[in-house]
Formats: C-alpha cells, sequence, structure tokens
C-alpha cells in the first residue's frame, strides 16, 4: 500500500516506520499531545483529505480506501469474531 503527497512522494515509509519517530519520553506524552503530533504529520505533510483542518477529530486520510482494504488480510481480522467501526468518514473504509 503506497501514500503518496501531492507531489507523488511516497509517505508510507514515514508513516510505517517507527523507529523514524523520535517520541518523547514517557511521563510527557499524553493522549492529547499525540493526538496533536499525528494532525501536524498530516497537515504538514499533506495526507489529510477533506475535511480539512484535521485537528479535534479523527481525520479522514489520502490512503484510508488502501488501508481498510489491507485489514482484510490481517490475520487478527480475519480470526476476529467481533469488530469495532466507529461511524466517521474515515471508519468508512473499514466496514466490511
Amino acid at each position: 500500500m503506497e501514500v503518496q503527497d501531492r507531489a507523488g512522494n511516497n509517505l508510507w515509509g514515514r508513516l510505517s516506520a517507527p523507529a523514524q519517530v523520535a517520541l518523547p519520553a514517557a511521563p510527557a506524552m499524553t493522549k492529547q499531545s499525540v493526538r496533536q503530533r499525528v494532525w501536524e504529520f498530516l497537515e504538514r505533510n499533506d495526507v489529510a483529505a477533506f475535511p480539512r483542518p484535521v485537528y479535534n477529530r479523527i481525520p479522514n486520510f489520502r490512503g484510508a480506501a488502501a488501508a481498510g482494504a489491507a485489514i482484510a488480510d490481517i490475520q487478527e481480522f480475519e480470526e476476529a469474531r467481533v469488530v469495532m467501526v466507529g461511524k466517521t468518514k474515515t471508519w468508512f473504509f473499514f466496514l466490511f
């Protein structure tokens, strides 16, 4: 699966490689600080999709359809008896 910015640069490596992300020390990290960092990443790298800006919500992102399709190939998903799905546009692609 590939996620690209408007210039066609592959962003997936940055999204899927946690070793490349420097996280703050555990005491300074809160749920809100992680959300803020994700929102800033999506906006800064032009990965966010309509509606924008993405702050203070579960954001839609380019590549959401491909991510939703790829979930079906994950062993834990195949073995799950119950899967929680939210109502937002972002979760739409995860409905099966």
